[in-house]
């Protein structure tokens, strides 16, 4: 497979669609993924409270808008972009065999209800603590059966219904200074895929068995050597 070097978000878009799933960090496949293919130049750690100039962390986002990729934390609970027709298989398997809880379809419910939430949003239309970061969530209570129970961690359904290829990230929004730029964490807005994607994307029309086998093929394309328990533990 082709290797790339990032230096603009037009190789980027093509990267993602040469492979059609690559990873944002390191670590998920060997040799593929945006870092490795950024020079370091184009690689700047994040650094809250400073001007953003961290090129390839910018075009996250553009890609996104561009709409012929998705990108969230569909694997493994890994940033990655997904090329479309891919992306079309994956959300059938996962919606086929990744059932929601009652407190996930609520969440589900409020993103599609508003076309698209950012996380600060979803926390206070839910009624989740005002404080950020997956462990404060939990401070968050509901009743069940007349009782007073700890609710799931906000971050951590989020991060399901990316895994269940109920929403994507559409957009990565950042804080403006007072000379109109770019700085600090970038927040994602979350929307379900066929409220932003493409006219006429969604599921295909194929077993789960045939979507999950798609995918594989895709990925072994540059992976040749993964074994059936690395897309076991994938796929998990």
């Amino acid at each position: 497979m082709e290797r790339y070097s990032i230096t603009s978000a037009d190789i980027m878009e093509k990267a993602i669609l040469h492979y059609g799933i690559l990873p944002f960090f390191s670590g998920l496949f060997e040799g593929a993924s945006i870092e490795e293919f950024t020079p370091p130049a184009y690689w700047y750690n994040p650094r809250p409270h400073e001007p953003l100039d961290w090129k390839v962390w910018e075009w996250k986002g553009e890609m996104a808008r561009r709409s012929k990729c998705a990108y969230g934390h569909f694997m493994k609970g890994k940033a990655m972009f997904v090329r479309l027709d891919v992306f079309a298989h994956l959300v059938n398997y996962r919606r086929k065999t990744c059932p929601l809880t009652p407190e996930e379809k609520d969440i589900l419910n409020v993103i599609s209800a508003n076309e698209s939430l950012m996380t600060t949003d979803i926390r206070k239309l839910c009624g989740y603590s005002s404080k950020s970061g997956g462990k404060n969530d939990i401070e968050s209570y509901d009743y069940e059966d007349g009782k007073l129970v700890k609710r799931k961690s906000l971050d951590a359904i989020i991060t399901k219904l990316q895994k269940a290829g109920r929403i994507a990230i559409l957009d990565i929004e950042y804080k403006v200074d007072k000379k109109g730029k770019q700085y600090g964490w970038g927040v994602a807005r979350y929307a379900t895929p066929e409220s932003y994607l493409p006219d006429g994307f969604g599921p295909v029309s194929a077993t789960a068995e045939e979507s999950r086998a798609f995918v594989e093929e895709t990925i072994r394309r540059f992976q040749p050597q993964a074994s059936d328990k690395f897309f076991d533990r994938l796929f998990a």
